[in-house]
C-alpha cells in the first residue's frame, strides 16, 4: 500500500495512519511524501517498508513553508475530488483505491 500525504512534520498522524494500516495486512506500506522533518523521516522510516521524501532540509519550521499556497482545503474541495477520482477514465476500477479518514476506511 503506498500511503501519500502532502508533507510531515512530526510524523505522529501518520505513525497512526500506518498503524490502522498495518490492521489490513498489507504486503508493504510506502510512505511518499514532498516534504519531511529529519526527525519525522527517521521515525516513519523505521515504520515502513519504504519511506520517500523528495526533500528533508536541514531546517524544517512547517510544511506550508515549502507551499506557494497552503490554504485549508473545503469539504467541497475534497468531495469533488474525490468524485473525480471515482468517475476517472485513467483510473481502472481494480486499482482499489482506499481513502482512510479517522477510522474510517472508503473504497474507490
Amino acid at each position: 500500500m503506498i500511503v501519500v500525504d502532502d508533507g510531515v512534520a512530526t510524523g505522529n498522524t501518520l505513525l497512526s495512519t500506518i498503524n490502522m494500516i498495518r490492521k489490513e495486512g498489507p504486503a508493504r506500506i510506502i510512505i511518499a511524501v514532498p516534504v519531511a522533518s529529519r526527525s519525522a523521516a527517521e521515525k516513519l522510516s523505521s515504520v515502513a517498508d519504504e519511506f520517500i521524501s523528495v526533500l528533508i532540509p536541514d531546517e524544517f519550521y512547517g510544511v506550508g513553508e515549502f507551499y506557494t499556497d497552503f490554504h485549508q482545503v473545503t469539504d467541497e474541495e475534497v468531495l469533488y475530488y474525490l468524485n473525480e477520482l471515482r468517475v476517472s477514465p485513467a483510473l481502472p476500477k481494480e486499482a482499489g483505491i482506499k481513502i482512510f479518514d479517522y477510522g474510517k476506511t472508503n473504497q474507490l
